[in-house]
């Protein structure tokens, strides 16, 4: 129980701290950014549509704003349109992380075929507080 508590309080102590904005250097910005970035490869010839092998490509997705932060970024797949031919290979990844953005990166391989690729993406402000704050148990 004693273990419970105190992660139930290094919990409450992480999410008050992290409400709903943050003000770093006179500038007022949200802690978490959200978004979508959907690619269709149908019928525009592009390699990843009549290619075999290794293809990439990348994209930049920019903020709303530019930050007072370079935050952490993280991607999920929530969409893909491939052959029904080949199989299903794509790597979805995150690089170039800025204040105003990053760029996500699509790879596929051998004989697979993309229609399209969508992923959602969360961006949030890296807490430094918590090196301050130990929650080991």
């Amino acid at each position: 129980m004693k273990k419970l508590s105190i992660l139930l309080i290094c919990l409450s102590f992480f999410f008050a701290s992290e409400v709903a904005s943050q003000t770093l250097s006179d500038c007022t910005y949200p802690v978490t950014l959200t978004g979508e970035f959907s690619k269709v490869y149908w019928q525009t010839k592009d390699v990843f549509e009549i290619g075999n092998g290794g293809r990439s490509h990348t994209y930049s997705v920019s903020f709303d704003q530019k930050l007072c932060f370079v935050p952490k970024v993280m991607v999920a797949l929530n969409g893909l349109d491939s052959s029904k031919d080949a199989n299903q290979r794509l790597t979805v990844k995150v690089a170039d992380v800025k204040e105003t953005g990053f760029n996500v990166v699509f790879n596929t391989w051998a004989d697979t075929k993309i229609y399209m690729v969508s992923v959602s993406w969360i961006a949030v402000r890296p807490w430094a507080g918590h090196s301050k704050l130990d929650c080991s148990y």
